[in-house]
């Protein structure tokens, strides 16, 4: 089982997002899994993948082509005690836009 996501045509558009508590000062892992889940060969919108820690967009972008991809990041927590982790959408395509997640 994993998540199945029919995109819509908006960028900055939240399509995963947990808050966690955290631990001041600390080093935290992340990472997770992605692909394209539409079933033709023919040119189509792709997603493009952000990650998001409490609300700021990281620089790197997962482009969901193809069979799985794994993407990994580590965020410092500094003196914060909670992070809101999200997934963000930033192809304003449809028409293709749809891609899975897994093992966040």
């Amino acid at each position: 089982d994993f998540f199945i996501a029919n995109a819509q045509g908006q960028t900055n558009t939240e399509v995963w997002c947990q808050t966690l508590q955290v631990q001041p000062y600390t080093t935290y892992n992340f990472s997770y899994w992605y692909r394209d889940v539409n079933s033709n060969n023919n040119p189509h919108p792709l997603a493009w993948l952000q990650v998001s820690w409490n609300g700021l967009l990281q620089q790197d972008t997962a482009i969901a082509e193809g069979g799985w991809q794994q993407y990994t990041a580590q965020w410092t927590s500094g003196n914060e005690t909670a992070l809101e982790l999200c997934i963000v959408n930033q192809q304003w395509q449809t028409g293709g836009n749809d891609f899975g997640l897994d093992d966040i």
